[in-house]
């Protein structure tokens, strides 16, 4: 290879490396089996089907579809929720950039909006629950408690 060969693949290779990290992210197309999308100001979430065994595994637990206006009653309540602890506030001025989940369950007559979060972004997370040992604070999870329109407690991961 010739010197100015060289430097024409050099060029060409700093070129291909500015311009794909110049690049915006793409979401990939929706699959067929993710759930409905609840996107808002500060929010961009995803409502699941309850289909994990292990939400239903009690046999006293059955699934029922939250509706979205139902799940963005529980986003506006969310912050004060994370008002109330140590942990719940260094989640809190974060919150934008977390993912959530939805999963509508019944339990004892009772319906609930089972809501996981987490940061970044992890794959198939519009497909199926996100579920993390350990991760700090980076993963929390709550339910939202519809007749009583109010939180349960939150859980926060531990840290390994």
């Amino acid at each position: 290879m010739t010197r100015d060969t060289r430097r024409s693949t050099a060029a060409l290779l700093v070129t291909l490396a500015l311009a794909s990290t110049s690049c915006k992210k793409r979401e990939p197309p929706p699959s067929k089996n993710s759930g409905e999308r609840v996107m808002a100001t500060d929010v961009d979430g995803v409502i699941l089907p309850a289909t994990s065994t292990w939400f239903l595994a009690d046999g006293k637990t059955t699934a029922w579809a939250p509706p979205r206006a139902e799940v963005l009653r529980a986003e506006a309540a969310l912050p004060a929720l994370l008002g109330r602890s140590v942990r719940g506030m260094a989640i809190k001025g974060r919150l934008p950039s977390y993912k959530r989940q939805y999963v509508g369950l019944v339990r004892d007559g009772q319906k609930v909006v089972y809501l996981n979060a987490f940061c970044g972004d992890e794959p198939g997370w519009t497909e199926h629950l996100v579920s993390v040992s350990d991760g700090g604070d980076c993963y929390f999870q709550t339910e939202w408690r519809v007749e009583q329109g109010a939180f349960a407690e939150l859980h926060v991961n531990g840290s390994s």
